[in-house]
Order: C-alpha cells, then structure tokens, then sequence
C-alpha cells in the first residue's frame, strides 16, 4: 500500500468517533442493547474505512480501525482490521498484539488469517504461526467475556421475553438478530379455536376448528410504545408477544421504530404514539426521515414484518394536509391518532390465522408475509372490486382508515389463497449505466445543499427530492420480481401514476429510448418528471403479477419538489431563478432541506449558457457564484470572473440535529454570515 496524507475532513470525522466512545479501562465487550447507539458512527468509519484500502493509505487504514475499536470493545472484526493496518509497520508487536485480541474476541478463521495478503510480512514470524495455530485450536471453544448465544425458548401464546443471549446486532439492515424456537402448547388448535375472538370471528373459528386454518402460532407481536396501544393477543389463540428484559429497556430499545428481526416468524408491529418537540412527527414520517431508518424497514418488511402507526397530525388533519415525504409499503399508516393502528393489526391477525397451513409456511419460508399481507388489504378495501379497482389510487391511498376495511373479505379471501396464487411484490432498482445514464447532480456543486437527491432507494420504495435545476428529469428504474426456487415464471409489471391530477400530468412512463426490446411491461421503464410543473409530491407505484394470479403487492417510487423552493423557468426551459427563502410559507421538513434564506438567479452568456448565479437576500446581492458552484472572490475589469473558491455548505450547529437550521456558507473554514 501506497502511504498518503490524512485529510483533514476524513481525520476530523475519526476524531470526532473516537472522542464519542470515551475513554476506557480495561477492555470489556459491549452489551449487545448499546449497539443501536453506534450503528451510523460504525457505518461512517467502514465508508471510511473502504475508502482508506482503496486508496492504499495504511495511516488512515490504521486511525479508522482505532475509531473502530474505540467505539465498539470487544468487536473481533475492528481488531483484526486494526491488525492489518499495523501489519504494514516496521514492527510487528503491536500487529500481533491486535490480531490475538481479534482471536481472543472470537475471530477463529485460521484458513482466513493465514492467508490474508495484508499479513504477508508476518507469515515467517513464529508468534504469528502460533497465533493462526491458536484460532485453529480454539474454533469451537466459547469466547471468555461474551454472551454465549442461545435461541430464546417459548410457548405459542406465552409472553417471550428477550434477553441478551438470544440477540445479535445485525449491522447490513441496522437491527437485532433474534433467533427463537417455540412449541406447541398442549392444547390443540381446534381446542383453542373456540378462544377466538378477533375479526371474522365466525368464518376463522371455523377454518380452526376443521383444520384449514393456520391459526397464530409461531406469530409474534411487538408492542413498540409501551402498552399504549396494545394488540389483544389473548383474542387470537397462540399469538405470541414479546417482552424485554430490563436491561434493554433501560437502552430503550423497544420503543419507537422497529428494531428486529425474528427469522422464520411472522411479526406484527406497533407504535401509537408521536414524537415530540420542535421537529415532532409521527412515526410513520420518523420511518421515511431519520437516517437509515427507511432501509432498515424494508428489509424487516421483506422479512415477514408488519408495521403499523398512527399518521397523527402529518396527514389531514394537519396545519399543512399531507406532509409525508413518500407512499410506502413497508408501514401502514392510519389516519388519525392513538389506537387507530389496532384494527389494521387485528385484521392483518385474521387473515394470518385464516391462512391455509401449508400456504403460510410457503408464504413465510420466502419472507413474504409483509407483501401478501399488503396485497390482501389492499386488493379487499371497500370500493375495490376488480384488479382495475387495484390498480387505482384508492387501492393505496398514503394512509389508511378502519373505515375502508373489509376485513372478513380480506380473512376469506386468505383462505381461499393457494400457493400457485400467491402474487409476487414487485422490487425496484434505479438503473443509472453507460445505456441508461442517469445525470444525478451534486450537493454543493449543481444546488446548494449538504443532502443528496435519492432521500432512500430500497427495493420497495424509493424517494427522490428534486434538487436539481433541470426542467426535465429523466430516470430508469427496473422492476423485478423473487421467484421461489423451482418457479420459473415471467412476472409482467404495470406502472401507475398517483398523486393530485397536476402532480400526474408532469410524470410519463415509456419504454426506454433505444431499447427495442425493453418496456414497461417487461420491467424496464424511463421516466420523465416535468419539474417546471410539479409543485407536489407524486408516486409512481409499480405491480407484478404471473399469469394465473391477481397484481401483488405494490413498490413505489416518489418524486418530491423541495417543499419551500418557488421555481421561473424561461420559455425553453432554462432555469430563471430558485427561490429557497420558503416565499409561499409552507412547511419545510428539516430531514428534507434546510431553510436557506437566499434566492439565486441564473445570469446567461449570448450563447445561452450559465455564466454566473448571482445570490440575494432581501432582494440585495450578497455573492456571484459560477456555473460549477464556486464562489466569485475577484473579477476582471470588463465584469468576468478573475478568481474563484470552493464553497462547502454545512448545517449551522445547534446541538439537535432535528431542529431546523440554516444551511450556510463555509469559505476557507469560515463560516460566511447570512444578513
């Protein structure tokens, strides 16, 4: 590796992870509830990490891994890492030192260490033969000082609780692991159908009683506000809840948001209460703002996993109507307030329980319970009657009410379902290559803000905030579908446009330009956004369907204008100005873009190029800045520009990183003042 110069961003970044893990004695593993707390610094320092190797720079390589055993004790892999950072070192001791602590914490690969090129310099040393001989010897033996791991134990319809044996922190999908194993009580299903008293009490009493029934075992329900607002399981036989030992309470880790994923168990999920504060929101916005927070419920969704919350203020009865940033079908929203997110569990109980035996194992063995669920409360809502009816908007409406519930539709159309007709949920990814480019602009550079474009791009939902000056947008994405192993059927898809009729007509869906093979239908679909004429929100959702079932469950794709940015194009299209000062007063979601307090307007050559952005604050020129975003410091006589900087945009601190803030100016590490 090639040794180069930490710079500075990247060496402040460490710092600042190293100074958030504290200092500490002697080293002792981290309780498994704390890893939450350290999941976005942990993903920072592996970006940063990555970066480092591929850079060949072994002194970042060597300060990223001490974050990263600073902020985590007792990780295995952030030791081994820092091993290999120090293998490069004239002296080996401290390298050594580390890689027996990643053995002493767990790392046990002898093959793995052996032959890692990093310790190529180490493969005479005699403490490093010793040292593989020691992961090898002791692959099976326990690690001193950690949790030794166990399934949690139950019985279907008795209280499991969780505790930090049965758990393990998942970094890809930001959510803990626990594995379960739960048996039959001594009654019997038919016995125990009688003791149902959930939705469709008559047709679900029945299919349990003959049989055909699934029923709730192996069901789990978590209660994510504290008993707010809590799932009667006692009204649906062997459906499991699930507690925490006190030690993760303490951590809160089972409140709010989902946070866990239980494999091979159906889970429902609630949370009936809001946040509060200054950037108070619902649950249901908090999923689709905070960071990661919206990747990490697709894939607990994808993994049998429902969701349900109240919309509280942030639709309808809200100051501002609809303020959610995007449609989603890894959470159902209900309209209103505190319990309204119990009959939506409870139907989705039902219908589990209505499910034939052999259907729900297929069903949760691929981990599409979320998607069939969705698919069934959709394709039964009150008013929808045909798979036309489902393929209209108010099958998938932003949130959803008891009030358009036909529950004992949705129970019997769950047990009529056989598993040739389980439709497939279509899955979405924006394709941006050399035949399907896709301009996607820069922070900083192209529009003046720290935040990307793609909010969160997931396999089932997608939001885009259109940033950008362009007038026309164009995008690619290609839909999907996961087949069973043995199924070898084509899926087709259909694209729909939802949204206020305006929003509609700026959104057009074709076949790719130049691809006389690819289409909608087959999956594959350009999209071009009119952002001259959108001033709100739209979704495009996308379904599949194999020949011999209905449309499955919906993806969708949201396309948001920046809520307090008003926009003049000229007659071609050209950008006139964009101004961020939120003229029109509406409301500004600080996880979507931060108040800026300035208008820019676009100055054009005679050619028609942008020469110069000139930049204002009541109507005054505060800063001329050129087309590649830096900022004019000195001109030449005749007007043109003579010297240029680079210009960062930071959120100005405040201390809660929630609460709206200005987005400013930073020249030369100065923070520029805004008058």
């Amino acid at each position: 590796m090639g040794m180069k110069m930490l710079g500075k961003t990247i060496a402040a970044a460490i710092a600042a992870v190293v100074l958030s893990a504290g200092a500490r004695g002697e080293e002792k593993a981290l309780c498994v509830w704390k890893y939450p707390a350290v999941a976005q610094q942990h993903k920072r320092l592996v970006a940063l990490m990555q970066l480092a190797i591929a850079r060949g720079d072994t002194a970042m390589f060597e300060n990223v891994a001490r974050a990263g055993v600073a902020l985590i004790p007792g990780d295995k892999l952030w030791h081994y890492n820092l091993a290999c950072a120090l293998a490069y070192k004239a002296d080996p001791a401290e390298a050594l030192k580390e890689l027996a602590k990643a053995i002493r914490w767990g790392l046990r690969d002898a093959k793995m260490i052996e032959s890692d090129r990093d310790f190529a310099r180490l493969r005479r040393n005699e403490r490093f033969a010793a040292l593989v001989k020691e992961a090898k010897d002791s692959a099976a033996k326990p690690v001193e000082g950690k949790v030794t791991m166990k399934p949690t134990q139950g019985v279907y319809g008795q209280t499991l609780t969780v505790t930090e044996a049965n758990a393990a922190w998942d970094f890809e999908r930001a959510c803990f692991v626990i594995e379960t194993e739960l048996k039959q009580p001594p009654e019997t299903l038919a016995a125990a159908a009688a003791k149902y008293t959930g939705p469709a009490a008559a047709a679900v009493c029945k299919y349990l009683a003959e049989g055909t029934g699934a029923g709730n075992g192996g069901d789990l329900y978590l209660n994510r506000d504290r008993g707010h607002s809590v799932l009667r399981c006692g009204a649906f036989p062997w459906l499991t809840p699930v507690a925490w030992e006190r030690a993760a309470m303490a951590e809160r880790v089972d409140e709010n948001l989902p946070n866990a994923s239980f494999p091979g168990h159906t889970v429902f999920a609630n949370v009936s209460r809001t946040r509060v504060g200054v950037a108070g929101r619902s649950f249901a916005r908090a999923a689709m703002t905070d960071e990661g927070a919206a990747e990490r419920l697709a894939a607990l969704y994808l993994d049998n996993n429902l969701f349900v919350c109240p919309a509280v203020d942030d639709y309808g009865t809200g100051k501002f109507g609809d303020v959610f940033p995007a449609r989603v079908p890894f959470l159902t929203a209900t309209l209103g307030r505190s319990y309204t997110d119990t009959p939506i569990l409870e139907a989705f109980a039902a219908a589990s329980a209505a499910l034939r035996p052999q259907t729900k194992r297929a069903i949760v063995r691929q981990g599409m319970m979320g998607t069939v669920m969705q698919w069934l409360m959709r394709s039964t809502m009150r008013g929808v009657k045909t798979q036309e009816d489902y393929l209209e908007a108010g099958a998938h409406p932003v949130v959803f009410s008891k009030d358009f519930l036909d529950t004992g539709r949705m129970v019997e159309k769950a047990h009529a379902l056989k598993i040739a007709d389980v439709p497939p949920a279509a899955k979405l990814e924006l394709v941006n290559s050399r035949i399907f480019p896709v301009k996607m602009p820069m922070a900083g550079v192209d529009y003046p803000d720290v935040m990307p474009e793609a909010h969160f791009l997931t396999p089932v939902a997608n939001l885009i905030v259109l940033r950008a000056k362009d007038a026309k947008r164009t995008f690619f994405f290609r839909a999907r579908t996961d087949n069973a192993p043995d199924d070898l059927r084509q899926a087709k898809f259909a694209w729909k446009v939802l949204g206020n009729p305006l929003a509609v007509d700026a959104v057009k869906i074709e076949p790719p330009a130049g691809d006389i093979f690819s289409t909608p239908e087959t999956g594959l679909a350009q999209i071009t956004v009119d952002r001259e004429n959108l001033h709100a929100r739209v979704d495009v959702a996308v379904f599949a369907k194999f020949d011999g079932t209905e449309w499955g469950a919906p993806a969708f794709i949201s396309f948001m204008p920046v809520p307090q940015e008003l926009r003049a194009y000229l007659p071609d299209g050209r950008i006139d100005w964009i101004d961020y000062s939120n003229p029109m007063k509406g409301y500004i979601d600080p996880a979507i873009a931060a108040p800026r307090p300035w208008k820019d307007s676009y100055v054009y050559d005679k050619a028609g190029r942008i020469e110069k952005v000139q930049r204002s604050i009541g109507g005054e020129i505060t800063a001329e800045f050129l087309p590649d975003g830096r900022k004019i410091t000195r001109y030449n006589p005749d007007g043109s520009a003579a010297a240029a900087v680079k210009v960062k945009y930071v959120l100005r601190e405040n201390g809660n990183r929630d609460v709206p803030v200005d987005l400013v100016c930073v020249e030369d590490g100065r923070e520029q003042a805004i008058k």
